[in-house]
C-alpha cells in the first residue's frame, strides 16, 4: 500500500506526514550514496511509519495553526478515536498500527530501533539499517532538516518542563554520545558528509516518497 494512502486511511495531521516525508528522505539519500548494502526499502518504509501514533501525545496549545484547515475539535476528536484503540502511549500506537499495515519483520524491527530513548541500544546493536532510521530522525526538526546538534537542542528545549527524557541529563549526555559515534559510523560508511544532508538535497525526494509502497 502506498504511504499517502496509508496517511490518509489513519487521519495523519499533515505537518506529522511531513515530519515522517522528511526523516524517510535523509534515510533514502543516506542509503543511495552508502558504500555498502543496505535495506533501503526497510529502512525508508520505518522511517515513513515510525511517529504513526504521535496525535497521542500532541499539545493542541502549541502552533495552534498547524491543525488548520480541519481545525483543533476535529483532531482532538481523531486523538480520542486513537485512544480508545490503541491506548494512551504513542509509541504503542506506532507498533499496533504497524502491525496492522502488516509491515516485514525487518520493517517492524526497524521502526522499534528508532527513538531517542533507544539509542544506546541502537548504538550496540552495530546495524547500519537501525542507525540509519534513528539518526534520520535526528536530522529534522519540525521545520526542516538540521543538525544533529540543532535537532538535540531543539528537542531538549521542547521537553525541558515535561516528565519525558531529557530531563535526566545524565541520560541526555550518554545517548547524545551513543548518537555521535552512530554518526561517525554512517559517514564513515557512505561518500557524505553530515553537512551534505539539507533540506535543499532532500526536497526533490519527497514527491517520490509520497508513492513509495510499505514492506
Amino acid at each position: 500500500m502506498e504511504i499517502s494512502t496509508i496517511y490518509k486511511k489513519y487521519k495523519i495531521v499533515s505537518f506529522l506526514e511531513m515530519h515522517m516525508y522528511r526523516v524517510a528522505g535523509v534515510a533514502l539519500y543516506i542509503c543511495q550514496n552508502a558504500k555498502e548494502k543496505v535495506l533501503t526499502d526497510n529502512i525508508v518504509s520505518a522511517c515513513l511509519l515510525h511517529d504513526m501514533g504521535n496525535i497521542l501525545k500532541f499539545d493542541f496549545t502549541i502552533f495552534p495553526e498547524v491543525f488548520e484547515p480541519e481545525g483543533i475539535p476535529y483532531w482532538q476528536k481523531v486523538r480520542v478515536e486513537f485512544a480508545e484503540k490503541y491506548g494512551e502511549d504513542e509509541h504503542n500506537a506506532t507498533l499496533a498500527i504497524a502491525k496492522e499495515i502488516g509491515v516485514s519483520e525487518k520493517t517492524y524491527e526497524y521502526i522499534l530501533s528508532i527513538g531517542f530513548s533507544k539509542i544506546a541500544e541502537t548504538f550496540a546493536s552495530a546495524d547500519l539499517g537501525k542507525y540509519i532510521s534513528t539518526y534520520a530522525d535526528m536530522r529534522v526538526s519540525p521545520y526542516g532538516v538540521v543538525s544533529m546538534e540543532e535537532r538535540l537542542a531543539e528537542g531538549h528545549k521542547r521537553y525541558e518542563n515535561s516528565k519525558r527524557i531529557f530531563v535526566n541529563k545524565e541520560f541526555f549526555k550518554e545517548n547524545k554520545a551513543c548518537l555521535c559515534e552512530m554518526e561517525k559510523s554512517i559517514f564513515s560508511k557512505t561518500s557524505l558528509t553530515p553537512e551534505s544532508i539539507t533540506s535543499e538535497v532532500i526536497h526533490p525526494l519527497l514527491d517520490d516518497l509520497k508513492k513509495f509502497k510499505i514492506v
